[in-house]
């Protein structure tokens, strides 16, 4: 199941239990904005973009090591990204609040 499917059971779990409340618990919210949930789900993105590429163009071994080399690292790039978004969004809002 993995990182990812042990995150993502205890996030659907949580949610199902709120929608019966209405509103996300702050325990909930920490599960979805979950740093390793983000960056694992952008990772497995890119290994999936960089496994079409190597389908496509079936290129030799070691291109193909290259291509999920540099998939792992631009999917950890982009959800390292999506952290910062993510962080300085809530400091955003509370600065123009003032």
């Amino acid at each position: 199941m993995g990182v990812v499917g042990r995150r993502m059971g205890a996030v659907r779990r949580a949610i199902a239990g709120a929608t019966a409340e209405g509103a996300l618990s702050p325990e909930t919210q920490a599960r979805i904005a979950d740093p390793t949930l983000w960056v694992t789900m952008q990772m497995a993105v890119a290994v999936a973009l960089s496994i079409v590429y190597l389908m496509t163009t079936k290129p030799n071994l070691f291109v193909s090591i290259v291509a999920v080399i540099v998939a792992l690292a631009l999917g950890a790039g982009a959800g390292a990204i999506t952290l910062r978004s993510r962080r300085e969004a809530p400091q955003a809002a509370h600065i123009g609040a003032r």
